[in-house]
C-alpha cells in the first residue's frame, strides 16, 4: 500500500470514529430527554435512540472496515450512514413542526395545576419563573431604549 492509500484509511477510520461516538451521544441525549419530555413526543426520541444506536454499530463496523480494507463493510457504512442522516434531518424537520409553544405551555400549566392539587405549592413556582422570564424581558426592552436615546 502506499503513502496515498494508508493515509485515506486512517482518515476514513478517524472519521467512522467520529461518527460513532455522535451516534453514541445521539443515543445518550435522547435516553436523557426521554423522561422530560411529554406523550406526544416520546415517538420521536424512541426514533432518535434507535438511529442513533444504529449509527454507533455500523461506525464501529465502519472502523473495522476500515482499517481491514474491506471495501464490503465500507460501502455499506457509507451507505446506512447516509441514510441514517437523511431519516435524522427527516425527524427533526418533523418534530419542529410538530412541537408548538401553546401546546408546550399548556401541559406545563397542567402538570403545575395537577401538583398544586397536592400541596405541592406548584403554581407559585411557575409564576415565579414566568414573572422572572417577564421582568428580565422588560429589563432587556428598557436597557435598548435607554441605549438608543444616549445617541
Amino acid at each position: 500500500m502506499g503513502c496515498g492509500t494508508v493515509t485515506i484509511m486512517y482518515m476514513v477510520f478517524l472519521f467512522n470514529t467520529l461518527s460513532s461516538v455522535l451516534g453514541l451521544v445521539i443515543a445518550v441525549v435522547n435516553s436523557l430527554a426521554l423522561k422530560e419530555m411529554s406523550s406526544e413526543g416520546k415517538p420521536f426520541l424512541i426514533l432518535f435512540l434507535l438511529v442513533g444506536g444504529i449509527m454507533f454499530v455500523v461506525s464501529f463496523l465502519g472502523c473495522l472496515g476500515a482499517i481491514k480494507a474491506n471495501v464490503c463493510m465500507t460501502w455499506t457504512y457509507a451507505i446506512t450512514v447516509l441514510a441514517a442522516g437523511i431519516i435524522t434531518i427527516t425527524l427533526l424537520c418533523i418534530l419542529a413542526g410538530h412541537t408548538d409553544e401553546k401546546t408546550l405551555a399548556k401541559n406545563q400549566l397542567d402538570a403545575a395545576w395537577a401538583q398544586e392539587k397536592n400541596h405541592t405549592n406548584a403554581m407559585s413556582i411557575l409564576q415565579s419563573k414566568v414573572f422572572a422570564l417577564l421582568r428580565n424581558k422588560w429589563a432587556r426592552r428598557l436597557y435598548r431604549c435607554e441605549s438608543h436615546t444616549s445617541l
